[in-house]
């Protein structure tokens, strides 16, 4: 079994007994029969009572369909999708992934608002430290407005993709998916599908230089104790406020605004997931 999905897992369920079992209250996936659902490149659960997470959905399953695959209901038990995520990722279609990590974040976010545990908010897009020109900076995955934001600051900037037809080279920028060329970064920014993909140690082993390693996205808002474990320095994602304006806006295809508060979880920062669960008892 992945050491870090069973870890993901173990500590979800702790949540879960802790909240007393709670059940999904609504899900949501983006999918080709909704065309204003694609709007978002994310699935999201809300759990009776309180709690929403978000998980990235992965570009492969824009056509998905939900009439082929079990995904979740109102109703079920979201200890039951929490343990879909250590089923063999070889077996486990990809939406499935995405909706147990989005299962195992809304836990997380409840566990927050039950202890009234504010994440501290982002003061950067990048959840790193400051940049300054002639950084080797990584970044594992495209992410076009940031690419443009760190060219402008002067930075050395490798970005690893899975596509080689974005693979380029520029004067102080290379594309390719050769992840050896992480090796002389000092700082990485890292997608959050590699959550999704158990790409995740791989990636930090690809970086032994790195002195600060980020994870960013809204697959990131899981309990951060186990990635820190790995080498993850911080995890920039976002914490749900507001559980029904979140839902009114995806049924409406809205961009999520102040649904969510953008924050970066510093490995020095939060309390462990173990102590906040104690804080409930």
């Amino acid at each position: 079994m992945y050491i870090l999905d069973r870890q993901l897992a173990e500590l979800a369920s702790d949540i879960d007994t802790a909240l007393n079992h709670p059940r999904i209250a609504d899900f949501h996936f983006p999918t080709a029969q909704n065309a204003r659902s694609l709007k978002g490149d994310f699935c999201a659960v809300r759990l009776e009572g309180s709690g929403s997470g978000l998980s990235y959905r992965l570009p492969e399953e824009h056509g998905f369909d939900r009439g082929v695959i079990a995904m979740p209901k109102s109703g079920d038990l979201a200890l039951d999708w929490v343990q879909r995520f250590t089923d063999p990722i070889c077996s486990t279609p990809g939406p499935q992934r995405s909706a147990a990590l989005a299962t195992i974040n809304a836990l997380y976010n409840a566990l927050l608002k039950q202890t009234n545990t504010p994440l501290p908010p982002a003061d950067n897009s990048f959840g790193l430290s400051d940049i300054h020109a002639g950084d080797k900076i990584g970044m594992i995955g495209f992410f076009p407005p940031l690419v443009k934001r760190l060219r402008d600051m002067k930075v050395e900037l490798t970005v690893i993709e899975l596509r080689r037809d974005l693979e380029r080279e520029h004067p102080g920028l290379i594309v390719t998916t050769d992840r050896g060329k992480l090796a002389h970064c000092t700082k990485v920014l890292c997608t959050s599908t590699t959550l999704l993909n158990q790409t995740l140690p791989d990636m930090i082993a690809a970086a032994p230089k790195a002195q600060e390693f980020a994870v960013m996205g809204p697959s990131a808002g899981c309990p951060p104790d186990p990635l820190y474990a790995l080498g993850v320095s911080s995890l920039a994602s976002a914490q749900i406020v507001n559980d029904n304006d979140l839902w009114q806006r995806l049924v409406d295809g809205e961009r999520l605004g102040d649904a969510r508060r953008k924050c970066t979880l510093a490995a020095d920062s939060m309390l462990s997931t173990r102590s906040l669960i104690k804080a409930l008892k």
